[in-house]
C-alpha cells in the first residue's frame, strides 16, 4: 500500500487492521501526546511480551496504511513519535457497519437481535437504551 495514505478516506477501515496492530493502536489511541516505540513497548510489554522491532514493524506498517502519521523528535534526529491520524470513536464506527454489513447483511436491527440473545442487561441499562432509542 502507498505510504501515507488516508485511512479515514477507505470505508473499509476494520480490514485493515490487524488484531496486533490494533493492540497497538489502542496504546497510541489513550496517549496524549506523540508516542515511541518504547513508550508502546512499555505499557504492553507485560500482556503481550513482543519485541522492540516487532512493535516498530506495526507501527510504520500502521503508519504505511495511513493510521499513524510519524514525526521526529525535536523536528529531527532518529527518534521516531507516532500520533495517531483517525481518532478510535472513527475506527469503531467505522468497524461496526463493516461488520453490520458483511454479518448481517446491512441490517442493525438484526445485529442487534444476535447481540442481545447473548447479553443479559440490567434494567437500569434497559431503560436508558429505550430513552436513546426514543431520541432517534
Amino acid at each position: 500500500m502507498p505510504r501515507n495514505r488516508n485511512a479515514a478516506d477507505n470505508n473499509d477501515l476494520a480490514n485493515q487492521i490487524s488484531e496486533s496492530e490494533l493492540i497497538v493502536m489502542q496504546v497510541i489511541w489513550q496517549a496524549t501526546e506523540p508516542v515511541s516505540v518504547q513508550y508502546v513497548q512499555d505499557q504492553i510489554n507485560e500482556t503481550e511480551g513482543w519485541q522492540y522491532n516487532t512493535i516498530a514493524t506495526f507501527m510504520v506498517r500502521l503508519a504505511d496504511k495511513g493510521f499513524l502519521e510519524i514525526c521526529h523528535q525535536d523536528g529531527r534526529g532518529r527518534t521516531r513519535l507516532f500520533v495517531p491520524k483517525i481518532s478510535e470513536e472513527d475506527y469503531l464506527k467505522s468497524h461496526l457497519k463493516q461488520t453490520i454489513k458483511r454479518q448481517f447483511r446491512g441490517s442493525a436491527k438484526a445485529f442487534f437481535a444476535a447481540y442481545m440473545s447473548q447479553e443479559k442487561l440490567e434494567k437500569d441499562e434497559i431503560d436508558e437504551l429505550r430513552e436513546w432509542l426514543d431520541k432517534q
